[in-house]
């Protein structure tokens, strides 16, 4: 959104985005937010075998 104005920017900014924010709460419109949650469900389980990995023997491919 643009306005312009001649005069004090910083007061009508404000208010434009307080007017903005109320008009779409009253309209029931949300915006959304981008959000990355990660739920570990087996954390145990994945520690063990992270664990088992580290304990392996390593092959002659393996070897530097």
């Amino acid at each position: 959104m643009r306005a312009f104005t001649e005069g004090d920017w910083l007061k009508v900014m404000s208010e434009l985005a307080v007017a903005t924010s109320e008009a779409l709460e009253a309209a029931g419109i949300t915006i959304p937010f981008p959000q990355r949650d990660l739920h570990l469900r087996n954390v145990s389980e994945v520690r063990d075998a992270l664990k088992e990995v580290v304990k392996a023997p390593r092959g002659p491919s393996d070897e530097p």
